[in-house]
């Protein structure tokens, strides 16, 4: 957006900012003081004077870093990633305006690093933001006057000497990496799923409530001597899929507690105390021994049977069957195939039913092969609803539909299109409304000349990541990942859809040609034993597209100077012979990760989480870069 510097506005009037009282004490970075239309960001001093500048393009050649001293943060222009590292910086002001009063729109991570003393007591910060890092700043408190961002997702405190997380967000991503921490009480990290509590010499940990999509909890060089949580925490805890504690000391429980063990990542012991109460409502009395037993016992029943499950789950590829299938794919099924009175029974849509007389179809967004997406209205708001197409009325495909709205009326992530609800009178007439992703998928994107610097590149491919992560925590393999099925919106955030041949984890087959070939893993084209490593090799193909912009294999000429054909490029790819390319002047780690998710072997390919892990550490030497 165009704005006229404070000097040049000033100019037309006859007035030179000498002549005008300065409002800044201090060196001071600012957009609305800039002596041109140029700059995007500058320092001033006490006499507004510009003593230092960055344009559009030194900016985006910085990845926004600027480490120039100022005493003062208190505009920002309107990029996507802003890292303010190492300047001096004493107050930080209002961020969420540019000086013209314009929403900043655009900003989603911000890190303001290596500026120790730093006030936070007046920030404000952009409704757009979605990863804010505040490391190294020496913060022992963060302040009650901060509103933090509807659309915050992660925020970074490592480095400081926080005593407690008080007045702090409860966002997708914790990290207190390094802090002061000595207890944590009474804290609801109900949404979130990535906690690190490292190196924090944290001793108690009491009445955390933990989230049921709890993915990673790490609290290494702890020595907890009290660990209470009560039965959906713990639950949680013995579910995630990373969890390393230091040590745990705790060898009894207060009256009505069970002392219950759950699995470490390095392998030292760890006890829980696990308290009944958070279960009962105060006005009803409390159970009683037999009934607080029976559920002691059918915890200690599950942590029995953990590793059993594991090992079971590696030998047969088998997992949770909260979303057990059919053979083909389209419903639930015990274990023999279910009835079609079964397959057809709406009963688990019903907490999630939508009057169709508040729902209208206005356009049509997207067709398939068996249904159409139609940009639709619930309520005044933009939704997408999904329906059959009209000569698709077989049972297995009314089966499919009814299926996929059950799936992701159980789904609840940042990075999986939300569920709205669903409408029908007959099953056969079923529309699945889900929320509206308003600047459509990824492979529209990449065909723009919009660019995409690294650090949005790699904030893409961490959401996806994410998306499959949660998945395959569940042990649902999504089977069509592409670029088409990962959307976005103006509010920044990229999402997975489309799960109408998403399916558990099996040890059976599925028929070749589900997802497009061109992004098919070499296993999932010859019909034989898969799992979720299906899945990654999906992803490496997403991030060849990501780093050449172009469709994979398009590139790409028989002898008579045609494009090749789906089965030949099938041919190819089965053959170890074809694989997506990268460019050689693109990111390092984009093309080491890339190589790593396409290997021919699927059980050499990283997991979702070690994937997660590793962009994630990319990110932070982005930051620090």
């Amino acid at each position: 957006m165009l704005r006229r510097p404070m000097a040049a506005v000033l100019a037309v009037v006859g007035v030179t900012l000498a002549e005008v009282a300065c409002p800044y004490t201090g060196p001071s970075l600012s957009t609305g003081y800039c002596m041109n239309d140029s700059t995007a960001l500058c320092v001033v001093d006490s006499r507004c004077a510009e003593v230092a500048s960055w344009t559009t393009a030194s900016l985006i050649a910085s990845r926004g870093l600027v480490t120039t001293s100022a005493s003062a943060l208190l505009q920002i222009p309107d990029f996507s990633m802003l890292r303010f590292v190492g300047n001096g910086i004493k107050t930080v002001g209002d961020l969420s305006k540019a000086p013209n009063g314009s929403a900043i729109a655009n900003c989603m991570t911000l890190v303001i690093a290596f500026n120790p003393g730093v006030q936070l007591d007046k920030m404000v910060l952009p409704a757009s933001l979605s990863i804010l890092a505040l490391p190294n700043n020496g913060l022992s408190t963060l302040p009650a006057t901060v509103l933090w961002p509807a659309r915050l997702t992660s925020i970074v405190l490592d480095n400081n000497t926080l005593q407690s997380y008080v007045n702090g967000p409860v966002v997708d991503t914790i990290s207190l990496y390094n802090n002061s921490l000595v207890a944590l009480e009474n804290y609801d990290w109900r949404r979130t799923s990535h906690v690190n509590l490292d190196a924090n010499a944290i001793t108690s940990i009491k009445n955390v409530q933990l989230s049921t999509t709890l993915m990673t909890f790490r609290c290494d060089r702890c020595e907890l001597a009290e660990f209470t949580l009560d039965m959906p925490s713990y639950l949680a805890l013995k579910d995630a899929k990373n969890v390393v504690i230091g040590a745990s000391k705790v060898l009894s429980c207060a009256a009505g507690g069970t002392l219950l063990g759950i699995p470490n990542g390095n392998s030292l012991s760890i006890a829980v105390c696990v308290s009944p109460e958070p279960f009962f409502n105060s006005s009803h009395a409390s159970p009683g021994p037999i009934v607080w037993g029976s559920l002691a016992g059918l915890a200690v029943v599950v942590i029995s049977a953990f590793a059993f499950k594991r090992q079971c789950a590696q030998q047969s590829g088998s997992g949770h069957s909260y979303f057990k299938t059919s053979d083909d794919g389209t419903a639930p099924s015990s274990v023999s195939d279910a009835s079609m009175h079964d397959r057809l029974d709406m009963t688990d849509l019903l907490p999630f039913r939508i009057d169709e007389a508040l729902l209208t179809k206005q356009r049509v967004l997207a067709s398939g092969a068996f249904g159409q997406v139609f940009l639709g209205s619930y309520r005044g708001q933009a939704v997408a609803i999904k329906a059959l197409l009209p000569h698709r009325t077989a049972i297995k495909d009314v089966c499919g539909l009814v299926a996929e709205a059950k799936l992701l009326s159980k789904l609840s992530s940042p990075y999986i299109v939300r569920f709205l609800g669903a409408a029908w009178s007959r099953p056969i007439d079923l529309w699945c409304v889900v929320e509206y992703m308003d600047l459509g998928d990824l492979r529209q994107l990449l065909a723009t000349n919009v660019v995409l610097i690294e650090s949005a590149r790699l904030e893409m491919a961490l959401a996806i990541a994410e998306g499959l992560l949660y998945l395959h925590s569940l042990d649902v393999i999504h089977r069509d990942l592409k670029s088409r099925n990962v959307l976005l919106n103006t509010g920044g955030h990229i999402k997975l859809t489309d799960f109408g041949v998403a399916r558990e984890v099996s040890s059976g087959t599925m028929t070749a040609g589900v997802g497009t070939c061109r992004w098919v893993a070499p296993e999932v084209l010859q019909s034989g034993h898969y799992t979720t490593a299906a899945d990654i090799y999906s992803f490496g193909v997403i991030l060849s597209e990501l780093d050449t912009r172009g469709l994979p294999y398009a590139e790409l000429r028989n002898a008579r100077g045609h494009a090749l054909s789906d089965s030949v490029i099938a041919t190819r790819v089965l053959q170890g012979t074809l694989a997506p390319s990268f460019s050689v002047d693109g990111p390092a780690w984009l093309r080491a990760l890339g190589a790593d998710c396409l290997c021919m072997d699927a059980d050499i390919r990283p997991n979702a989480l070690q994937i997660s892990t590793r962009l994630r550490q990319t990110q932070r030497d982005l930051l620090t870069a």
